[in-house]
């Protein structure tokens, strides 16, 4: 009997000590994970050009401003929710200002003056900074609501165009995403599951065109974008066409797309991740595209994006 009772003690005491050698551990490497989120977060938000996202040349000036719109909702989207307050407060401001028109960047540079002011892409941004906001930061919610409102107002006085000088409208099958986001406010009856199924087959579609000719592959990260905006909503695209997108996009190599398609690859992608080698590298495939640096120092969104991907929560803990 005392033998027995001896084993167990022995056995319980192992038990306890790994437990508790293995609970610091993780903590340390959770704090390690916030640590290197604040830091980028910080680097990034040191960057920015009148509360925009940009790149920047060696000499410091703001560069590629025609993203600047898809990146600054996309860290509003990743960003913790007092880090990316500054941002969303002056994306929301300017929305005002032009009375629900967004534009790529502001002032904008001539070269996008005249119908390139805005495309579909910084528009699914917008959705996914406003959809991932409203889910992970209550008290942003009466200035999202009322900045969505006032966006869907001027889209509408512009018969369906997202600017009124641009031939753009947001079509049947995307828009499900902008009216998931709407009933997520309590503002609009959900999208049915017909036009849930048409947005499916639109984005598969999308991932199956680019794969094919070997196409810049921005358009599977708006995809994937429209897909955790629709989510982080609550929607979601049917089985069938997740598992369309998924065979479509496996030759691309996008670390996002891949994570969400359950191949793996994001822990690789954030643990080798290397500021200014690609300006966006989530928008690009790995399989065909090259880094796109070319010296400018750029703002490093993607690691923010991957890591909130990847860490979700815990990195606001």
């Amino acid at each position: 009997m005392r033998h027995t009772v001896c084993l167990v003690l022995l056995f319980w005491l192992i038990v306890s000590c790994g437990r508790a050698a293995d609970e610091p551990a993780d903590q340390s490497a959770e704090d390690s994970q916030r640590a290197r989120f604040a830091a980028a977060a910080a680097r990034l938000l040191a960057m920015t050009e009148d509360g925009q996202v940009v790149s920047r040349t060696p000499e410091g000036y703001p560069a590629h401003q025609g993203d600047s719109l898809l990146w600054t909702w996309t860290a509003i989207a990743a960003l913790g929710c007092d880090e990316g307050r500054p941002l969303l407060a002056a994306a929301l401001s300017r929305l005002r200002a032009a009375g629900g028109y967004h534009v790529r960047f502001e002032p904008l540079p001539a070269e996008y003056q005249g119908g390139n002011e805005i495309s579909i892409d910084p528009e699914i941004g917008f959705w996914f900074g406003v959809a991932s906001r409203w889910r992970r930061c209550p008290e942003d919610r009466d200035a999202l609501a009322e900045g969505w409102q006032l966006r869907q107002s001027a889209i509408a006085h512009a018969d369906g165009r997202i600017h009124p000088n641009v031939a753009t409208t947001i079509l049947p099958g995307i828009d499900a995403v902008r009216d998931q986001i709407t009933w997520a406010m309590g503002l609009g009856p959900a999208p049915s599951g017909g036009r849930l199924g048409l947005l499916g087959a639109e984005l598969s579609g999308w991932a199956t065109a680019v794969v094919t000719v070997r196409a810049a592959c921005y358009r599977l990260n708006l995809a994937w974008t429209s897909i955790r905006a629709l989510e982080e909503a609550g929607g979601a695209i049917a089985g069938r066409w997740r598992d369309a997108f998924c065979r479509a996009t496996a030759p691309a190599g996008i670390a996002t797309v891949d994570h969400w398609c359950g191949r793996g690859g994001l822990e690789e992608f954030v643990g080798s991740f290397e500021f200014n080698r690609w300006e966006s590298a989530l928008q690009r495939c790995s399989g065909w595209e090259t880094p796109d640096g070319q010296g400018l120092e750029t703002p490093g969104l993607d690691l923010i994006v991957a890591m909130r991907e990847l860490y979700g929560s815990s990195l606001d803990n």
